[in-house]
């Protein structure tokens, strides 16, 4: 008789629908199983009129800054509508996948922080000018701005898109995962409040917690989950390896 073939360790994703079908894939080719979960959905800001001011004054700003590819997404289509075009004003993103971002729409960031944290890049921006545009979700926190303020920067925000709880339905293999993979807090507290806490309770006796970055675990652990070691590299590549790692199977 042959013997059973071990089961495959299942790993929940967290992301928005589109998040989770870039990676479902490459869970499946690591030898896990994916279940996505559709935690979060993204909507253009309430109104435009701020973005489309600075768009039009681009050239007033010594740097832009993005904090995430889905920033990037909305502020350039939103520019292209516009017609306006990027070239010959500095460019800075937080971490490879929103590099990675901009190089799509055909702009190369001229900075990117030695880790890929708005903690760092607050710390690191280079000092050339002081004028910075900044342009990331209604839900980000002030860090960022006060730390660049304390080193000089005269900031101007803008909220360049909205992140709002998807309300994915639950389902049994939801609860059987044995990691949950969290690329932000705000994906934390969407699965906490889509789950209640009598599913919460069930999941967090079984799944360990992945997590991005330094506070995305934070929010994990506040939220009760057991953690995985936080990757360094505070990249979506690094974090499934990380996962794939602790569970080699």
């Amino acid at each position: 008789m042959m013997e059973p073939r071990p089961r495959q360790m299942k790993v929940l994703l967290t992301r928005s629908r589109e998040g989770n079908s870039s990676l479902e894939r490459r869970v499946r080719e690591m030898g896990m199983t994916p279940v996505a979960f559709d935690a979060l959905t993204f909507a253009p800001p309430s109104s435009w009129r701020g973005i489309d001011s600075a768009l039009r004054r681009l050239r007033e700003f010594d740097w832009v800054v993005f904090t995430s590819a889905t920033g990037v997404k909305f502020v350039m289509e939103r520019a292209r509508k516009l017609g306006v075009n990027f070239g010959g004003v500095r460019l800075a993103a937080v971490g490879r996948g929103t590099a990675a971002a901009l190089r799509r729409y055909g702009e190369e960031p001229e900075f990117v922080p030695s880790e890929f944290t708005t903690e760092r890049l607050g710390m690191e921006l280079p000092r050339t000018g002081k004028r910075v545009l900044l342009l990331r979700a209604d839900i980000a926190g002030g860090r960022l701005v006060k730390t660049l303020e304390e080193r000089g920067f005269e900031v101007s925000q803008l909220r360049a898109y909205r992140t709002l709880r998807a309300g994915s339905e639950v389902s049994g293999d939801l609860l059987d995962a044995d990691v949950v993979a969290f690329a932000s807090p705000s994906a934390v507290r969407s699965l906490c409040m889509s789950l209640g806490r009598e599913r919460l309770s069930v999941l967090k006796k079984r799944a360990v917690a992945a997590c991005i970055g330094p506070v995305t675990a934070e929010a994990a652990r506040r939220a009760g989950f057991r953690l995985l070691p936080v990757p360094a590299d505070h990249t979506v590549d690094s974090l499934l390896e990380a996962i794939k790692g602790a569970y080699p199977g």
